[in-house]
């Protein structure tokens, strides 16, 4: 059983974001505080300092912390001054905590289904001149067995919807799922590891939209195969972090 898809092995420098990101989602750099300068940050984890001024700009970019010349490095609240992007991180923030995870995933996949559901009422017909394209995904999809490729056709799959709609924040919220799907454990698994539920998810998703004329009824009847896939997703990524809590 795998945890996670990874794309590509990490960089220090990710790495090390991603630690000290973690230690301010858990509080463990409390907001306000500031990080060590740099020259010490970059002693302390046995880096270069450019490593860390990279590390920085990153944390900086994401909103995490503020950087002022003359005042250092100050750690921000991440409740008030975090992204989207930050999600995965938040999961690995709070892996000790299935019940805060699992509502995390599940208030983000609300928000992916109602976005599927706005586009199909709003760029439907841009989505329907790519059917073509679509269907060989779907092809594809049914000639997959393993649970990565699975995962890689069903991003594919996605990516070429989303950019079919031409709609710039679907695109942000496809990558933060790509990012959920290879970064967090257990997210591809509970997504696509009944792989044949799987695809009559996506059959019936297609169906709607090339069968009906009526753009609120289509996105009605996928807004209900969603809603049902999201539950099993959420009930399988609990019985997943749950039994993987226990085996630790």
């Amino acid at each position: 059983m795998m945890a996670s898809i990874q794309k590509s092995s990490r960089t220090l420098a990710s790495d090390l974001e991603r630690k000290i990101a973690v230690q301010i989602l858990r509080g463990e750099r409390s907001p306000s505080s500031r990080l060590p300068p740099v020259r010490a940050l970059a002693a302390e984890l046995d880096v270069t300092v450019p490593t860390i001024q990279r590390v920085i700009d990153r944390l900086e970019a994401t909103g995490l912390v503020s950087v002022r010349r003359g005042s250092g490095v100050t750690v921000n609240d991440p409740h008030a001054c975090g992204e989207l992007s930050l999600l995965p991180m938040w999961f690995d923030a709070l892996s000790d905590q299935p019940e805060v995870v699992c509502d995390m995933l599940c208030d983000f996949l609300e928000l992916r289904r109602v976005m599927a559901t706005h586009l199909i009422r709003t760029r439907a017909e841009r989505i329907r001149q790519a059917q073509e394209r679509l269907l060989k995904f779907s092809t594809s999809l049914r000639n997959s067995n393993g649970l990565v490729e699975v995962a890689e056709v069903d991003l594919t799959f996605t990516a070429a919807v989303v950019e079919a709609s031409q709609h710039f924040a679907a695109k942000a919220l496809f990558h933060t799922t790509e990012a959920l799907v290879r970064e967090v454990p257990w997210v591809a698994e509970a997504l696509y590891g009944d792989r044949s539920y799987y695809r009559r998810v996506i059959g019936k998703v297609m169906e709607s939209l090339a069968q009906s004329s009526d753009l609120d009824e289509a996105a009605r009847a996928v807004d209900r195969v969603l809603i049902a896939w999201d539950r099993r997703t959420v009930s399988r990524f609990r019985t997943l972090l749950e039994a993987s809590e226990e085996s630790v």
